[in-house]
């Protein structure tokens, strides 16, 4: 008979938030394996315990360990944000059961008498959290924190979001569980324990994606900017997704970057932009909309992408002269990190879209599309009403397969 293993989701860490079925295989175990914390509630048990929590290690633990009931003890429910997805791969030579356990947003949410069945839940240790993002999107943002809860209150702060309610729970079950509430403004500059939550109230969320934003939302200045009907077509054929890593080339006032942003809300849009103006209404325009997950990226291309991330869309509005080194550069980036990525670039001169044509087919680039763009608005005077017309704009896209 081979042995058996049990991934127990142990609640908050407290034994009294750990469910009867929990504490009975932890009783009927031979040994228990788990970070410090966890096992401490159970040393009264007087098993033989293992601090050790990476999963290959843990297997061969188990293999070399004498004993046939094993139970490795995770925190909160093994579903939510948990290792136990990785320690049952790194066990499945054992066919692990995996106990549930109360999670730490249920814990949390009834303490404070909310409902989170409209909660959005994080793990900011699980990836980056574009927090504004987040919480303009939902009503309740609910993250498991790591050590970073200040970071993301000033953040809110910093985009207007200050006077937003505001809970965090500190080491939640044990005997010194401190729960806080109080604006995002208020707890901003206070400290608190790294192992603790936060839920942020929006009743203003909105968890719409919008598009084709008015011109007038926008600072321009003397900045060139796309505008609204142009950036309908661009938006619509880059095909943004919430995770999406995104350039905007040549940004200008972020017009394109900010609707990007608003489409891959849990991606990062990086706007690339050379003049210093420009630049000054970029990071204005991003807090004005709330777009936290724009990273101004000051500079030229293609020079100024070489630290960042490979891209899975381009957006090249501006190129300065230099529009074919700049997809040469995108090109070798991808290329060394094996990604594909869609290339849409916004042209106004013949001259630049008929060397596009040749350009691109010489790149091996993959469905390449070629749409005009030309609209009119009715504009009243006084008594008249007259046809305004804009100029014309090629939106060319471009796929490449890496």
């Amino acid at each position: 008979m081979g042995k058996e293993v049990i991934i127990a989701g142990i609640g908050m860490g407290n034994p009294d938030t750990a469910t009867v079925q929990v504490i009975r295989a932890i009783e009927n175990a031979d040994v228990l394996i788990g970070e410090k914390r966890m096992l401490e509630s159970f040393a009264h048990l007087g098993k033989k315990m293992i601090s050790d929590y990476s999963g290959q290690i843990v297997a061969e633990l188990i293999k070399n360990t004498e004993g046939e009931k094993f139970a490795v003890l995770v925190s909160g429910d093994p579903g939510l944000y948990s290792g136990a997805a990785y320690l049952a791969e790194a066990l499945a030579e054992f066919s692990p059961k995996v106990l549930p356990g109360v999670s730490s947003v249920s814990y949390f949410c009834s303490a404070i008498g909310k409902s989170w069945n409209d909660a959005e839940v994080l793990a900011a240790a699980d990836r980056k959290i574009n927090i504004v993002s987040e919480v303009r999107r939902n009503k309740k943002t609910f993250v498991l924190t790591d050590g970073n809860i200040s970071q993301l209150l000033v953040k809110l702060c910093q985009f207007g979001y200050g006077d937003l309610p505001v809970y965090v729970g500190e080491r939640l079950s044990y005997a010194d569980e401190k729960i806080t509430s109080g604006t995002a403004s208020e707890l901003a500059e206070k400290q608190f324990d790294n192992l603790a939550v936060i839920l942020i109230i929006n009743e203003e969320a909105d968890s719409r994606i919008p598009s084709g934003l008015a011109d007038e939302l926008f600072e321009r200045g003397d900045v060139p900017m796309t505008k609204k009907e142009v950036r309908a077509i661009a938006m619509s054929t880059l095909r943004v997704l919430p995770d999406s890593i995104v350039y905007d080339i040549g940004a200008g006032t972020g017009s394109v970057a900010i609707e990007a942003a608003y489409a891959a809300y849990r991606g990062t849009v990086y706007a690339v932009e050379c003049d210093e103006s420009a630049i000054d209404l970029l990071e204005r325009n991003c807090k004005n909309m709330m777009a936290d997950n724009v990273e101004i990226i000051a500079g030229t291309a293609p020079a100024v992408l070489k630290d960042l991330p490979a891209a899975d869309l381009v957006f090249i509005g501006g190129s300065d002269g230099s529009l074919e080194e700049i997809v040469d550069g995108v090109i070798a980036k991808n290329k060394a990190a094996g990604k594909d990525f869609r290339l849409v670039i916004n042209l106004v001169s013949m001259k630049n879209i008929g060397s596009s044509v040749v350009m691109l087919s010489g790149k091996k680039a993959l469905k390449i599309e070629y749409t005009q763009v030309s609209a009119s608005k009715l504009r009243t005077e006084q008594e008249r009403s007259l046809i305004q017309n804009s100029d014309p704009v090629f939106v060319i896209k471009a796929d490449f397969k890496m």
